[in-house]
C-alpha cells in the first residue's frame, strides 16, 4: 500500500497491485482453529529446533561493444579511421545470504561480489567485494550488532564500508545506534584502508504520531591521522495518508561549512495521481579534506602537510568542492485505466571553483534545464504489456539536447517476454555551432526456463553522426550482452 502511495504508475505499480489483491483475498479468510494450533506447533518446533535459511542468486554475463569512428577534417582533406573494443569480458555475480531464526538470537550471513574475466589485450581481470557481513540480534530486536563489509545511507554514513554497526533500543520510541569502520572508495578494493577510520554515534526515533520517524547524528573521519570529516546531521521522514517527505541536512563542524541539504516529498491525490518535489543543495564533491589532494603530487594528507600549512589545506579542500543546487518538480497523471502520463523539470546549478594549488578554475555551469515527459500504457495489447513513448530535452550552458524514447515490453507467455527499444536524439553545441544526430535501437529477451533459470540476451546498436565547422565525424557501433540468471 504504501508503495502505491508513492509510486501510482509506472512498470511495477500493476503487478504490486495484483500481488496485493491476491494478500487481501488471503488475508480476508479467518483463520480456522486447525489453522491455528498447527501454526503454534509449528512455532513451537521452529523455536526449539532454530530454523535456518538460505538464498540468493548467480549469474554470468558476457558483453561485448565495439564501435568505428570515421573522422574527416575539411581544412587538410584527411580521414582517420579507428576502431575500439570498449569491452570484451564476462561478469560474474553472486549474492548469497542465510538465517538462522531461534527462540533467542537472530543471524544473518550475507556475501555479494562480482568477478571480471577482461578479455581486451591489455585487460586486466578484477574481484570486486561489495558485501561480506554478519548481523546478529536478539529475538525481540531490541539488540542488533553487523560485522563486515556493508552499506548505510543514514547516521552520517556516506555509503559502503568495513566495520561495525551496533544498535540497542531503548523503548519503543528511539534507539541508540553507533558505527566505526573505514569507508570503501571502490568495491575492487578486498581490502580494509587502515589509513581512513570513522566513528559516529545516532539517535533514531518515532514512529511519532504513526508519521514522523529520523535520526541525529555525529560522526568523524579521519585520514592518515588528520581530521577528514567532522560533521553533525540530522534526518526527518514523513509517511501518511498520500504523503510523505524526506529531508536531511549534514553539517561539517570542522570546515564550519553546510555539507549538503535534501528535501523531498510526494503528494497523491485524486484517483492515483502524483505531484512530486525535490531541493537539493550539496557540496561537490562532498567536504572531505582528502579533496585538498586532487592534482596534487602526493598520495595523503600527511605528505601534503611538507608543503603547505593545515589553513591552507583547509583552503584547498573548500576549493575543489563547488556548490551544487538541484530543484524538481513532477506530476504523475492517470489518464485511463490503461493510460498514464509522466512529466518532470529539473533546474540545476554548479558554481565555479578557483585556481589554487596549481589546480587550473573550472566556470560555473550557469542555470541548466531538464524536462521530461512520458506516455505510459499498460495492458494495452495482452495483460503485463508495457509501452513507454519518452521526450526529454536539456539546456545547458554548452548544448541543447533532445532525446526521443521508445521502449516496450511485450509479454510472449509466461515464460518468455520481449524488450525492443528505440532512442534517437539531436544535439546542437553552442560553443562551434556543430550539431549531432544519433539513433540507438537494441533488442532484449527474457525467458525462463522450468529449472527457473533466467537467460537474458540483448543486442543493441549505435549511429552517430557529429558535423563541425571543421570537418564531421561518423560513429557506428554494436553491443552484445548474453547472460544467464538462477535465483534460488
Amino acid at each position: 500500500e504504501t508503495y502505491l502511495r508513492l509510486y501510482p504508475t509506472g512498470a511495477d505499480s500493476d503487478r504490486v497491485r495484483q500481488r496485493l489483491a491476491a494478500l487481501m483475498a488471503t488475508a480476508g479468510r479467518p483463520p480456522t482453529q486447525v489453522d491455528t494450533l498447527a501454526a503454534k506447533g509449528r512455532d513451537r518446533r521452529d523455536r526449539e529446533k532454530g530454523d535456518w535459511r538460505a538464498g540468493g542468486s548467480l549469474s554470468t554475463y558476457y558483453m561485448r561493444d565495439e564501435t568505428h569512428q570515421r573522422i574527416s577534417d575539411d581544412a587538410s582533406n584527411t580521414t582517420t579511421e579507428l576502431n575500439d573494443t570498449n569491452l570484451n569480458q564476462v561478469l560474474t555475480a553472486g549474492d548469497m545470504f542465510a538465517t538462522y531464526v531461534g527462540d533467542k538470537v537472530r543471524v544473518k550471513f550475507r556475501a555479494s561480489g562480482t568477478y571480471t574475466n577482461d578479455f581486451r589485450p591489455r585487460g586486466h581481470d578484477i574481484g570486486a567485494l561489495s558485501a561480506l557481513n554478519v548481523e546478529i540480534a536478539d529475538s525481540r530486536q531490541r539488540y542488533m550488532a553487523r560485522l563486515g563489509r556493508q552499506t548505510r545511507s543514514t547516521g552520517g554514513v556516506l555509503g559502503r564500508f568495513d566495520g561495525g554497526l551496533a544498535s540497542i533500543r531503548l523503548n519503543d520510541m528511539f534507539k541508540l545506534e553507533f558505527v566505526a569502520g573505514s569507508p570503501v572508495l571502490t568495491p575492487k578494493k578486498v581490502m580494509v584502508d587502515k589509513d581512513r577510520v570513522f566513528y559516529g554515534t545516532s539517535l533514531a526515533f518515532g514512529r511519532f504520531r504513526n508519521a514522523w520517524d529520523g535520526d541525529i547524528y555525529v560522526i568523524e573521519q579521519r585520514s592518515h591521522g588528520e581530521i577528514d570529516r567532522r560533521a553533525v546531521g540530522a534526518e526527518l521522514r514523513y509517511l501518511r495518508n498520500g504523503r510523505s517527505v524526506f529531508s536531511a541536512v549534514d553539517y561539517d563542524i570542522h570546515f564550519n561549512t553546510l555539507n549538503f541539504a535534501i528535501v523531498n516529498g510526494s503528494w497523491t491525490y485524486g484517483d492515483g495521481g502524483a505531484l512530486t518535489f525535490s531541493m537539493d543543495y550539496r557540496r561537490s564533491p562532498l567536504l572531505f579534506t582528502d579533496n585538498a589532494l586532487i592534482g596534487q603530487p602526493v598520495f595523503g594528507i600527511d605528505q601534503l602537510r611538507v608543503i603547505y600549512s593545515d589553513g591552507e589545506i583547509r583552503q584547498l579542500a573548500m576549493d575543489r568542492s563547488a556548490e551544487a543546487k538541484t530543484v524538481t518538480l513532477g506530476i504523475a497523471q492517470p489518464l485511463s485505466k490503461k493510460l498514464s502520463f509522466n512529466t518532470d523539470l529539473t533546474v540545476s546549478q554548479v558554481s565555479a571553483t578557483p585556481e589554487s594549488g596549481g589546480v587550473p578554475a573550472s566556470p560555473a555551469t550557469g542555470t541548466e534545464y531538464y524536462l521530461s515527459a512520458q506516455l505510459i500504457g499498460s495492458g494495452l495489447f495482452r495483460e503485463g504489456d508495457i509501452g513507454i513513448l519518452g521526450l526529454r530535452y536539456a539546456d545547458t550552458n554548452n548544448m541543447s539536447a533532445w532525446l526521443v524514447d521508445l521502449n516496450t515490453r511485450y509479454p510472449w507467455s509466461r515464460t518468455f517476454r520481449i524488450n525492443p527499444r528505440l532512442q534517437v536524439g539531436y544535439r546542437q553545441n553552442k560553443n562551434n555551432s556543430g550539431t549531432e544526430l544519433s539513433a540507438r535501437p537494441s533488442l532484449r529477451l527474457y525467458y525462463m526456463t522450468r529449472h527457473k533459470l533466467q537467460f537474458e540476451p540483448e543486442v543493441g546498436g549505435e549511429w552517430l553522426q557529429s558535423n563541425t565547422p571543421t570537418g564531421h565525424e561518423t560513429t557506428t557501433g554494436y553491443y552484445v550482452n548474453m547472460g544467464l540468471r538462477r535465483d534460488f
